[in-house]
């Protein structure tokens, strides 16, 4: 995709900074300004760090939106790393184990696994079987 730019990172951070909508319209919303556009982790961070950090539903829904149009996914463990754990696991939930751990469709990158989880348990399996 195109990288995000300084216009359409504009339109975006408006969005991300908009306390009236509800999480479900900031994913739509924001959805609608990266259409076709891919943006950096720093950039993720950066509109992540827009919203306020009690609003738990805002933070995931802005996460889920923007995390597969990641520019750079070897870094966007950096991402990652500012969510809570309850917050890491609903997104891995809703997006599903293959969107943020090792697979053969998504080979490249830094990964965490948390052994103690039986999803990651099967995904070291799985690499170590290759």
């Amino acid at each position: 995709g195109t990288e995000l730019g300084s216009g359409k990172m504009l339109s975006a951070r408006a969005v991300v900074s908009d306390q009236t909508l509800t999480k479900h319209f900031l994913f739509s919303q924001l959805g609608s300004v990266l259409k076709g556009l891919v943006l950096s982790t720093r950039q993720a961070i950066d509109l992540f760090q827009l919203i306020p950090e009690f609003d738990t539903d805002k933070r995931v829904a802005m996460v889920e939106c923007v995390y597969n149009r990641i520019s750079d996914p070897g870094n966007s463990y950096q991402l990652l790393q500012l969510l809570r754990e309850s917050e890491y696991d609903q997104i891995l939930q809703n997006l599903g184990f293959t969107a943020f751990n090792f697979t053969t469709n998504n080979p490249t990158g830094h990964h965490v696994l948390n052994l103690g989880k039986e999803t990651e348990r099967q995904g070291a399996v799985r690499l170590f079987a290759l």
